[in-house]
């Protein structure tokens, strides 16, 4: 566990460093939400059968859909931006021929991005439900209706992706990186 710890240690002294980069990532949060927020108003309707389960929010549906693609690619293409980066910075071989696993190194290298990605998804939510007044739950006629709420919609879809096939993903490119020419 210290060693997970010491990797995320690690990533957040080097993201620490740059400042800028640290805090446009969350003007982008205000300003995507914004901007979907003023789309949706055009797009929102019951009549869009595809956003009914969303209860007829485009809004709702693009924040869960932000919100969780950004985790997802966390999964799909952080383990081989991570291997490439420590070949580049050459730290790969460094860290190889510790005593450290390689599972724990793969782990711990992408450890901050996904709790970084994670904790952008939290904001977009809340700002959305906080500022712009989106609604996580759908009204209780509703979901006694048969209606799903929109998290739990939303959780059952990302279910329904299979994250266990998905994740592999990320694992493959992760292998066949190395052998790729640059």
């Amino acid at each position: 566990m210290s060693k997970l710890y010491a990797f995320v240690k690690r990533d957040i002294l080097e993201q620490a460093s740059y400042k800028f980069a640290f805090i446009s990532s969350f003007f982008s949060i205000i300003f995507s939400t914004s901007t979907f927020f003023f789309l949706s108003r055009l797009i929102s309707g019951p009549q869009i059968e595809s956003l009914r389960i969303y209860g007829g929010s485009y809004f709702a549906f693009v924040i869960i859909g932000i919100a969780f693609s950004g985790t997802l690619q966390v999964f799909q293409g952080n383990l081989p931006g991570v291997i490439r980066e420590a070949q580049v910075t050459g730290t790969l071989e460094a860290m190889l021929v510790t005593k450290t696993g390689i599972p724990t190194i793969l782990l711990g290298s992408s450890l901050y991005n996904f709790m970084f990605s994670l904790a952008n998804s939290i904001i977009h939510i809340i700002l959305a439900v906080l500022v712009f007044g989106m609604q996580l739950f759908t009204s209780q006629s509703a979901t006694a209706s048969g209606e799903m709420d929109h998290l739990r919609n939303a959780i059952v879809k990302v279910i329904e992706c299979k994250p266990s096939s998905i994740s592999g993903l990320g694992f493959g490119r992760a292998i066949g990186s190395p052998f790729r020419g640059t």
